[in-house]
């Protein structure tokens, strides 16, 4: 029920919303006294600033078909996907050398007895990161993420899907390295 925002602290004599007194208020003081406005919904390209490794993990679906003239869609993304990493001078390495994991997560979702499918593409960096509150504590999160989401006819699912799946993860590729050039210049 959505009565919580619209109730007003009238016991209190103020007309001022319970929500809006609730929610944080930014800028917010850190623990080091320095006041730092809270992120923001889009992620910010200093979270890429100097990274320079990252492993590589792609995960497609069982669903997803790959069409028999060609390799598999699996091996054709990582292999965009290194080249441009190549070209930027970000080395793709195995995990416990890596200054981050690139995820890349491809869905499908199709309607039993229905003529469509959706499907869902996304990348997700992980990084390691310490607590504000407890520079001690240290935890993998992400820190940069982007997704398309779109929908496929059933019947283009072999002949069409491989191919947009391509063009998602070359947009956003794209998007990634355009960051990355602006966290990183020269």
């Amino acid at each position: 029920m959505l009565l919580a925002t619209s109730v007003v602290a009238v016991s209190c004599g103020r007309d001022v919303p319970v929500a809006a007194e609730k929610r944080l208020q930014t800028p917010k003081t850190s623990t080091a006294g320095v006041s730092e406005p809270w992120p923001g919904v889009y992620p910010k390209p200093t979270r890429l600033r100097g990274l320079r490794s990252v492993a590589l993990h792609v995960y497609l679906d069982l669903n997803i078909p790959s069409p028999p003239t060609r390799r598999s869609v699996q091996d054709e993304m990582e292999q965009v996907i290194r080249g441009s990493f190549a070209t930027e001078g970000i080395a793709v390495v195995d995990e416990g050398e890596a200054a981050g994991v690139l995820e890349v997560s491809v869905y499908l979702s199709c309607e039993p007895g229905g003529s469509s499918c959706g499907y869902h593409t996304e990348f997700a960096l992980r990084q390691w990161v310490q607590l504000r509150r407890d520079r001690t504590a240290q935890v993998a999160a992400i820190t940069w993420q982007n997704s398309y989401s779109n929908g496929i006819s059933k019947s283009e699912l072999g002949s069409l899907l491989p191919d947009m799946l391509m063009v998602d993860v070359r947009s956003l590729l794209n998007a990634f390295i355009e960051q990355y050039r602006e966290a990183n210049p020269g």
